[in-house]
């Protein structure tokens, strides 16, 4: 019995000599970081920075849109910043005034009680937000975000957003006031596709463009192309070459082409169609070159 204690005795010592042995060799404590440091972008971005958007498809009320260097190196070094976008919104860039506009809608506890939809802006340079625009009732369109659900128009005065609430219309905000202006119906029709120097088109229901033109007031008046097209009707994928004043519109075929500054979306033409044959979740994306 009083070997097993000495045993006993001798362990704890040895334990309490190894502590102090390996305490007394960890490195010096890491110098305080300096807090309070607020990095800034450049106002206006390089051409090789973009902006990446995850919708967090699985976690839609963490939306996120990253600020990405597309020449940089490391993960670390190509992510310049990023701003949340909540449940399912869509963004739009403007560079004439150097602010990102998002659509997003937050409820009152969080994942339940009033629904409240706004625009936020945020400063491209701090990626702070600078505002929000708050619609009077909910209605802004909530899907998979779109291309064409958002639009400027009068040299980036005017914000066009799409409402689907299932009623569809467009809501108007004049963004120096950063207030909203109008409410344009569009019975049957969604989204804003650039027509024209001051309008939008809207696609229909039953294969056929609301074409809008608005005044300087923001005021609107709106024509329904009276042609349907027959790609229409299958889901078709629409573009905007960046180089061309005409839009296209594809599905198999024949092709359409739209021209760009018309006030009202009519058809100009048709072509046997060459793009986008296979099935894609791709759509209203842009090609390149001119059709």
């Amino acid at each position: 019995m009083q070997l097993i204690r000495k045993a006993a005795s001798v362990a704890a010592v040895m334990a309490f000599l190894a502590s102090g042995i390996a305490h007394s060799a960890q490195p010096p404590p890491l110098p305080i970081e300096p807090t309070g440091i607020v990095e800034t972008l450049p106002k206006d971005y390089p051409e090789h920075w973009f902006l990446v958007h995850d919708a967090s498809f699985f976690h839609m009320s963490d939306g996120k849109l990253y600020v990405i260097d597309a020449q940089a190196e490391t993960l670390a070094e190509q992510v310049k910043g990023f701003v949340n976008v909540v449940l399912m919104g869509n963004i739009l860039q403007s560079a004439r005034r150097n602010e990102i506009y998002a659509t997003e809608t937050f409820h009152a506890r969080g994942t339940r009680g009033q629904r409240m939809d706004v625009v936020t802006i945020w400063d491209q340079e701090t990626l702070s937000p600078l505002g929000e625009v708050v619609w009077p009732e909910p209605k802004r369109f909530m899907g998979m975000p779109q291309r064409y659900a958002m639009l400027l128009l009068d040299n980036d005065r005017f914000l066009a957003v799409a409402n689907f609430s299932p009623a569809t219309s467009v809501t108007l905000i004049d963004l120096d006031s950063r207030k909203i202006v109008n409410e344009i119906p569009t019975p049957g029709c969604t989204f804003t596709y650039p027509t024209g120097p001051l309008g939008f088109s809207s696609l229909c229901a039953d294969g056929r463009f609301m074409s809008t033109e608005l005044a300087k007031t923001a005021v609107s008046k709106s024509k329904r192309a009276r042609r349907h097209f027959s790609a229409l009707m299958i889901r078709p994928s629409m573009s905007v070459p960046p180089s061309s004043t005409t839009w296209r519109i594809s599905r198999h075929w024949p092709d359409w082409f739209i021209p760009l500054m018309s006030a009202v979306a009519w058809p100009g033409w048709e072509r046997p169609g060459t793009w986008c044959r296979k099935r894609s979740a791709r759509r209203n994306g842009v090609q390149a070159g001119s059709p």
